[in-house]
């Protein structure tokens, strides 16, 4: 009755608990040779077998199965006889086996991948989709959608083999906004646990721990003890340069490792070792802090060490500003040794001073009456440090406050000699939890528990001279904590991450939790554990949360663990199933501890992220210890060959992730005259290029070559696919003249589209109607004029969208507040109304209509519908009157006008709030369709969610019979204004318009001038993805976009800022045309930025050094550099632990232009820093010293 299993090569042929014939084949020594299952779909039962002369076999016995498998003759009764003829060539069983990468997760938008899987007979292997969304061909894989998806591996057999299958699963997951880029594993055969990473002046890194493996696998060295200080130096990509280790005879932990001015590096831990190996003092206690000082290289220079009489364990190091070293952590030790002062309690903080060559200076110890824990340091903007740990002492010794939880939070404020300032205590409060079966404990009281403990283990400073404490809290809501935590009434103690923003003198600003969800208890006890270790500021000006969760989806978690059940051998023999959930968690959140994402990375085991650096690219490179083996995010196996389920296990695990968003800014042009110019319109041309359209008053200068007509023309520029002007044309008559709209036609041509207040002169060949009328204009492919054609009442005619339809004919559409008269054939209903007119494709009128209320309507967009009808949507401040069939919500609505291919109206809907909604932008996403514009309201009728402040971005998406599908908002703190949205590639959409917000709500970056280009990003579903703010440090009004064929987007619009923030070139004269391509690529094409160069000739082909002064600097420092050829360069400022601070310069330098930059440093801690300025093929680091 088995299946394949065993001695078994085959599975059951009958089913759930039917039996088959089951034949075995040994040699003469007892050795299976091969095996045979046959049988039907039923009970078959064996009972005689005999060999036969001709080297067969015949099987007898009973069967009560139908035709099937095996058996070719129906059934006589409820069991017949069953005989079988087998010849004597047994088939061998044959086993398939997955390649590892299987159990990779997949992602949305992922480019299609191998798959691979191999038959223990060296046989063909085909392979199959059972179930999930995804699609094979051959053995390339393409995921289509979220979800689990099977694959099936088959092998047909042979007259040697039998057949086999496997089956398999692997995740399809969301597309990521954040993307691994590259994984490594190292160690050796036995746990290496990482703790500590920093950047080196190469634009590699330097990752540390500790090792208990000798000379095997990555490790090049043998072990010098139980455990040693572990170092592996890589490359940018990840890539092996050299691995060191450090020890004594006994056990040695690294914590820390800090960059030092001399490009060597300073390593820092604990110790049980005596004097012996790379330990050159004796021990002190049971463990003392250790130092060992490194060249860049990796060659010990020296080591010092400290201690008492106990155990004494160092956790951090800081660069000071003379030159030497701060080291911090905790101490069990008395008077004693190196320790001049008793101990508080169970354990204090200890802080010791020492040297550049590590002679100590002074020590201070800080604690209460029970256990205190140091876990980091900075420099004080003003001078002196920041000391911060968990603490479970009340109000005695140095702490001045009493305890909130089991453990808090706490900080202290210090001289530079160590004298105490003032301290601070900041926590949640405990709770009193049952055990869930209380009956299995005699004493009733053993039922109970308290949880509640916050323990710090991270601090930063901010650039308003206050800092930011991080770590993890299991207390609740109160003291200082304002919200409970995310599992609570199932807490047991679970942890969120627990940020606190402080200022400069420990007054809380803001706190913030961030977790997950609990989903349920496993061997190991609760999921639902989120455990910050670290935080660092990233160069846009926010942070970077990095830590360990186990948590599910939910709360600030956006994705699942990694964890799965797996099948491990267990020592008795069979299998266990163990399930090991941790994985690294980044959350990024801006200064105001809003989050802007967050990602989950990790393999099908436990993984324990420990620190995070800056890349020079932009991304992250994480750096922690990993149990597991390829799986989930994790492409190379394991090295530790510990006992699998051992949870010690570990290998030092490195991951390199980017973000995929904000775009950046590939190039930006402005086109200009001495005058103003208004943007209106942007197309792609067939040779790659693109059209600008606009109006422009301006007479001969700058990029205009035409005198203006008369007041506002209209005003053509043409450019190649990299913005370079090749042609402008001007059009228009003695008046005003606007053009709105751009579109290609079919002769390869373009019509023009606008409004105009002329008469019949310059261009315009006939008479105006009446205010203004609608214009057209049909030139050829180089902008020469082919003939025009004017449209309107006697009253205003404003002419905003045209369509050309697959007759050759056009669709004119806009809003007009003419009587009957002229062109127009039917009354205004009240002020403005929607006005469609039909054309020939030479121009001449065929029909118009017109649609509106009592008030006003304006009509933003026109879409032509699948069955060549017309959508025409915009804004209305009228009731239920004239066309318009249903009441105004608010002051004004978004209002979608369905009509027939003769403009005959179908169909009318109002959308909007109580306030002022009004649409500029109508668009179609398959069968359904989306209106897009700005709105003030508050929630309430068709708006979901209340204004983020003054006017926000307002999406909506409708059916085919204009029914509401769902709604978006999208703003900051002040308005902004929507102009242009379209859909996307990838099925979402790109709101496009200006901002006059802060960083606030969905804005995620500070305003460059008064109002700035903003673009937002949105998912199929609406949900926001990301934003990118474009400006100068004037005014610029973003009013078309489209999107390029590799993905990124052109932005068209107006500005009048000179070269500022994202503007390379200087005003032409008042506003200018600015088009600005975004595109994921990192490659970029700058605009010349219109500088004085020098003329000396180069002479030598290096970098000049880069000059800084004053240095030492206190408030303010100029940096100076030369290079030999024009080329793209990069200036960025590190702390001393290896850190990126600042970007000072990033852009194209001109060729022995004398580059001056200035860095206000007022604001930034004292201390050591390295300015590196990266050239093509070049690098060069100069040294600075901050001192306040």
């Amino acid at each position: 009755m088995s299946n394949r299993s065993g001695d078994k090569t085959e599975d059951n042929k009958g089913g759930y608990y039917r039996g088959d014939y089951w034949i075995i084949k040994l040699s003469p020594d007892g050795n299976k040779e091969w095996d045979r299952t046959i049988g039907g779909n039923s009970d078959d039962e064996l009972t005689s077998l005999e060999q036969t002369s001709d080297g067969g076999y015949i099987l007898g016995g009973t069967s009560s199965s139908s035709v099937s498998g095996d058996k070719t003759q129906a059934s006589k009764g409820y069991d017949d006889y069953w005989v079988v003829k087998l010849n004597n060539k047994g088939r061998q069983g044959q086993d398939i086996t997955f390649a590892p990468t299987i159990f990779l997760n997949r992602a949305v938008g992922d480019a299609p991948f191998e798959l691979s899987a191999t038959a223990s007979s060296g046989l063909p292997v085909t392979f199959k989709i059972i179930s999930g969304p995804a699609k094979i061909k051959g053995n390339i894989v393409t995921v289509a959608g979220v979800g689990t998806v099977t694959i099936r591996a088959f092998q047909a057999g042979n007259e040697t083999y039998n057949p086999s299958e496997a089956t398999q699963s692997f995740e399809v997951e969301e597309k990521k906004l954040v993307k691994v880029q590259w994984d490594k594993t190292w160690g050796g055969y036995n746990p290496d646990v990482a703790t500590a990473i920093v950047n080196t002046a190469d634009g590699g890194y330097l990752v540390g721990g500790y090792s208990g493996s000798g000379k095997t696998a990555d490790k090049s060295s043998s072990g010098q003890g139980s455990r040693d200080f572990w170092l592996v130096k890589i490359d940018s990509q990840g890539a092996k340069v050299w691995d060191k280790t450090y020890g004594g005879n006994n056990a040695d932990s690294l914590t820390a490792i800090l960059a030092t001015t001399d490009g060597g590096y300073l390593l820092g831990g604990f110790s049980a070792s005596g004097k012996s190996c790379d330990k050159s003092q004796a021990s002190q206690g049971s463990t003392d802090y250790w130092l060992v000082k490194i060249d860049e290289n990796g060659q010990k220079l020296w080591d010092q060490t400290y201690g008492g009489s106990a155990a004494d364990n160092l956790t951090t190091v800081l660069s000071t500003p003379d030159g030497g070293y701060l080291l911090g952590g905790n101490s069990r030790s008395g008077k004693s040794g190196d320790k001049s002062q008793a101990s508080q309690g169970k354990s204090d903080y200890w802080l010791i001073k020492v040297d550049g060559a590590g002679k100590k200076l002074w020590d201070r110890s800080y604690g209460g009456s029970e256990a205190d824990k140091l876990a980091s340091l900075v420099v004080a903007p003003e001078g002196g440090y920041l000391v911060g740990g968990a603490s479970a002492s009340g109000k005695s010794g140095d702490k001045s406050q009493s305890s909130r939880g089991i453990e808090d939070y706490w900080i202290i404020s210090l001289k530079e000699d160590g004298t105490k300032l003032w301290d601070k205590t900041y926590g949640g409060i405990k709770e009193t939890y049952e055990h869930e079966d209380c009956g299995a404990f005699e004493d009733p009281d053993d039922c109970h528990f308290q949880a509640g403990s916050s323990v710090l283990t991270s601090l930063l400073v901010t650039p308003d001279g206050g800092y930011l404490l991080g770590g993890y809290s299991s207390a609740e809501k109160g003291a200082e904590k304002t919200d409970s935590n995310l599992n609570y009434g199932l807490n047991s103690g679970l942890n969120d991450y627990w940020v606190i923003k402080i200022d400069g003198k420990g007054t809380k600003v803001w706190d913030k939790i961030y977790g997950g969800i609990l989903a349920g208890g496993f061997f190991s006890g609760f999921t639902g554990n989120s455990k910050l270790k670290s935080i660092i500021s990233t160069p846009e000006g926010n942070y970077l949360l990095a830590g360990t969760s186990d948590s599910y989806k939910g709360g600030e978690k956006s994705e699942n663990t990694r964890g799965q059940d797996i099948l491990y051998p267990a020592e008795g023999g069979g299998y266990q199933e163990i399930f090991l959930p941790e994985d690294y968690w980044l959350v990024k959140i801006d200064g105001e501890g809003t989050k802007l994402w967050d990602r989950t990375i990790g393999s099908r085991e436990s993984d324990f992220l420990v620190g995070a650096v800056p890349t020079q690219d932009g991304g992250y490179v994480l750096a922690g210890s990993s149990m597991g083996s390829i799986g989930g995010d994790k492409t190379e196996t394991s090295l530790d060959t510990t006992f699998l389920y051992d949870s010690r296990k570990r290998d030092y695990w490195v991951v390199k992730v980017k973000e995929d968003l904000p775009l950046t800014a590939q190039w930006n042009l402005r086109y200009g005259g001495s005058g103003n110019e208004g943007f209106t319109t942007i197309i792609k041309t067939s040779d790659g290029g693109y059209l600008s359209g606009g109006y422009s008053a301006s007479r001969v200068s700058g990029d205009k070559t035409q005198s203006s007509q008369g007041k506002n023309d209209y005003w053509l520029v043409k450019s190649d696919q990299n913005g370079k002007k090749l042609w402008d044309k001007r059009y228009g008559g003695s008046g005003d003249d606007y053009l709105n709209r751009i579109i290609p036609t079919k002769d390869g041509g373009y019509l023009l589209a606008g409004s105009s207040l002329s008469g019949k002169s310059g261009d315009k060949s006939e008479v105006s109607r009446g205010d203004r009328d609608y214009w057209i204009i049909k030139v050829d492919k180089a902008g020469t004029k082919q003939w025009d054609k004017s449209y309107g009442g006697s009253g205003y005619d404003e002419l905003k969208k045209v369509l050309q339809l697959s007759t050759g004919e056009y669709i004119l559409a806009g809003y007009s507040n003419s009587p009957v008269s002229g062109d127009k054939t039917q009354d205004s209903q009240g002020g403005n109304d929607y006005w469609l007119v039909k054309t020939s494709s030479s121009g001449k009128k065929l029909w118009d209509q017109r649609y509106g209320g009592s008030l006003d309507e304006v009509l933003g967009g026109i879409v032509q519908t699948a069955d060549g009808e017309f959508l025409l949507g915009g804004s209305s401040w009228s009731g239920k009157n004239g066309n318009k069939t249903e009441a105004s919500l608010g002051k004004s609505d978004f209002w979608l006008v369905q009509v027939d291919k003769e403009g005959k109206q179908l169909w009318d809907k109002t959308y909007g709030g109580t306030g002022q909604d009004e649409a500029y932008s109508v668009g179609k996403a398959g069968s359904t369709y989306f209106l897009a514009g700005q709105s003030d309201s508050p929630a309430g009728f068709d708006k979901t969610r209340d204004s983020q402040g003054g006017l926000d971005y307002w999406l909506l998406k409708v059916s085919s019979t204009g029914e509401k599908v769902w709604d978006k908002r999208y703003g900051g703190e002040k308005d902004d204004e929507l102009r242009a949205s379209i859909p996307t590639q990838d099925g979402g959409y790109l709101l496009a318009g200006k901002s006059f917000s802060n960083r606030s709500g969905n804005k995620r970056q500070d305003s460059q001038g008064s109002s700035d280009y903003w673009i937002v990003k949105a998912d199929k579903d609406g949900q926001y993805e990301w934003s990118k703010t474009l400006g100068g440090s004037g005014a610029e009004e973003l009013r078309a976009v489209i999107q390029t064929s590799e993905g990124g987007y052109l932005l068209g619009g107006k500005s009048d800022s000179g070269v500022s923030g994202d503007r390379t070139q200087p005003s032409q004269g008042g506003t200018d045309y600015w088009l600005v391509k975004v595109a994921p690529e990192a490659t970029s094409i700058v605009a010349e930025r219109e500088a004085i160069v020098r003329t000396e000739p180069v002479i030598e082909p290096e970098l000049s050094p880069l000059r800084v002064y004053p240095n030492p600097a206190k408030d303010q420092v100029s940096i100076r550099f030369t290079l030999p050829q024009t080329q793209v360069a990069t200036v960025k400022v590190y702390d001393s632990q290896g850190k990126e601070r600042a970007t000072l310069f990033q852009g194209e330098a001109i060729a022995n232009q004398n580059n001056k930059i200035h860095w206000q440093t007022s604001r930034q801690p004292a201390g050591m820093y390295l300015l590196r300025l990266n050239s093509v093929n070049k690098s060069h680091t100069a040294k600075l010293l901050i001192a306040h």
